[in-house]
């Protein structure tokens, strides 16, 4: 409605709004301004109310008349001939169309709202519970893997249908019995969908989170610095030689003058005394400086390649596998959570103290028995954590891989 002012005799005319008593000048002819707001929203309210009034009605697809649940019949000859599950038609339309058939066309029953409820059985899913699961799974992992988010993709599709199903089923609207037969059981399947889901993403959740939290203990117990390299040159300095220093000569404790292996001695009632391993000397220093305790001066005894091949037993560790472990495990998944990079860079620091161990023992470097025995222990020890390392890593690896393949045996 359009409202304007015709008065001959002013040129004005002040009107007064009834609802928020506002005064607006209006001059004559002049039609009062348009409220763009209050029409868009009438406008809108009106699109509802239209949408609304047709969610909740059914219409004869002969003549597109309303039908209402008493006047509401179905051809089931046009049903079974259409391949559909229903054809529902008003009285009028089963006289004038489908009298050749009549004996086909049966009165529809509706589902009442305690068939609905029986029906439906109490389902109720949150559309935010993919979500909230999903920011659940990034705090153990950074990110998931690509597997992993199709999976979510079809969870949150899963939800939005079921959703959809108990929407249309739980509402106001008529809807058959046959219908809702057909409907609820499709509402079954999908849901049932959303269960096994869950339960499969509860066991990735459980999963991943064993995964991740031992690598703090591990940290702190395979990154001790007790078996560390740094701790060799002492053992070394022990005997009277130095990493340091020339590869292929050991020193005399004393006189620290380099020493040859035949004529190596080891002082026991020093190295007894001083808590170490050895204390290596010349024959001089033996009488000079050890002769009061001459009797515990004994002629070392050098390993030779056999010995050490023995006490090495085979081992060979490639530096570079624990980047392509890692690299498998990046195909995988996207990134690895936090705990992994401190397990990879634990690994690593495990394996260049293993080459490096097996560098120097394996080598041409001169080292005693004694020393080979230390040495080739604790060798053993880091390695034994290397080989429990990897089988964790290859149970994680066979782990991960079924969790991304299992998006394709539904």
């Amino acid at each position: 409605m359009r409202i304007s002012v015709e008065e001959p005799i002013r040129k004005k005319k002040t009107l007064m709004c009834p609802m928020c008593r506002k005064a607006v000048e209006l001059k004559i002819h002049e039609y009062l301004p348009v409220n763009w707001a209050l029409r868009n929203l009438l406008a809108l309210y009106d699109r509802g109310v239209s949408r609304k009034r047709a969610k909740h009605t059914l219409e004869c697809p002969s003549c597109n008349k309303t039908l209402s649940e008493e006047n509401t019949f179905e051809c089931e000859f046009c049903a079974e001939r259409d391949q559909k599950i229903e054809v529902l038609i008003c009285a009028a339309c089963g006289l004038d169309y489908h009298n050749k058939h009549s004996s086909r066309v049966k009165r529809v029953n509706f589902a009442d709202v305690a068939c609905k409820k029986r029906k439906i059985g109490g389902i109720s899913r949150d559309p935010e519970e993919p979500r909230r699961d999903r920011s659940a799974m990034a705090s153990t992992l950074m990110e998931v893997n690509k597997e992993i988010d199709v999976f979510f993709g079809g969870l949150e599709k899963d939800y939005e249908r079921v959703n959809s199903r108990l929407e249309k089923l739980g509402g106001d609207c008529p809807i058959t019995q046959k219908m809702m037969d057909k409907e609820s059981e499709e509402l079954m399947k999908d849901d049932g969908v959303i269960m096994k889901k869950l339960d499969k993403l509860s066991t990735w959740k459980a999963t991943l989170r064993n995964i991740s939290q031992p690598s703090n203990n591990e940290q702190r117990i395979y990154t001790s610095p007790t078996r560390a390299l740094k701790n060799l040159p002492t053992l070394h300095d022990s005997q009277g030689g130095s990493l340091n220093g020339p590869r292929h000569s050991l020193e005399c404790s004393s006189c620290n003058e380099p020493l040859s292996k035949k004529k190596t001695f080891d002082c026991e009632f020093c190295a007894e005394r001083d808590q170490k391993t050895e204390v290596l000397i010349c024959g001089a220093c033996g009488l000079l400086y050890h002769n009061d305790h001459v009797s515990r001066v004994k002629l070392a005894t050098f390993a030779d390649a056999t010995y050490k091949k023995g006490k090495i037993g085979g081992i060979s560790r490639d530096p570079e596998e624990p980047k392509r472990q890692k690299s498998a495990m990046a195909s995988t998944l996207m990134e690895l959570n936090k705990e992994f990079d401190v397990f990879f860079r634990g690994l690593e620091k495990d394996y260049e103290r293993v080459n490096s161990r097996l560098k120097k023992l394996g080598g041409d470097g001169s080292i005693t028995q004694k020393m080979m025995d230390k040495e080739s222990e604790e060798l053993m020890k880091d390695d034994g954590v290397i080989k429990k390392k990897l089988e964790k890593l290859s149970t994680w690896k066979t782990t991960l891989r079924k969790i991304s393949q299992l998006n394709n045996n539904k």
